[in-house]
């Protein structure tokens, strides 16, 4: 799926139908813009939009669905994999933005303490810690925080 998920109107029913139609093991290779990239989060702090540039979707267009109408945060993209059976495996960004990187040395520390907070008191000690951690981490990446568009790989369980 490449740049498609953005575009639909449900990314469940999205995902289920990616996950239904893999074989046991197989692949989704999927790539979408990366809304959670930290230049990103900084122009929606400003402009409360996560559109670049920023502004309505138009009325006149004839297919709504060509517009990026429901664009998906990597930590709500990599939930709705794994309520659908599939497994994250990799994630590779397009390239690392500029001003993302500039903020990463700042950002990152504040991001893991109040990760770390949250995971000590959600997960830690619980069943499936291991892999909760493996998500958070994967949240606090480079290719996460850094990432102009993701490159995600998943396999379905």
């Amino acid at each position: 799926s490449i740049e498609g998920i953005e575009h639909t109107e449900n990314h469940f029913r999205f995902l289920r139908e990616c996950t239904r139609v893999l074989k046991t093991g197989g692949k989704l290779f999927l790539t979408t813009p990366n809304v959670s990239s930290l230049q990103n989060r900084l122009l929606f702090l400003i402009t409360g939009s996560h559109d670049n540039p920023p502004g309505p979707i138009r009325s006149d267009l004839p297919n709504l669905f060509m517009s990026h109408i429901n664009l998906i945060p990597f930590q709500r993209l990599e939930a709705f994999m794994r309520f659908s059976g599939l497994v994250v495996e990799e994630i590779h960004p397009y390239k690392l933005r500029p001003v993302s990187r500039a903020l990463y040395c700042v950002i990152y520390p504040l991001a893991k303490w109040r990760y770390a907070k949250t995971f000590k008191k959600l997960y830690q000690g619980k069943p499936g810690e291991a892999e909760y951690r493996k998500i958070f981490d994967r949240y606090l990446s480079k290719e996460v925080l850094c990432g102009e568009y993701n490159v995600v790989v998943a396999r379905k369980q």
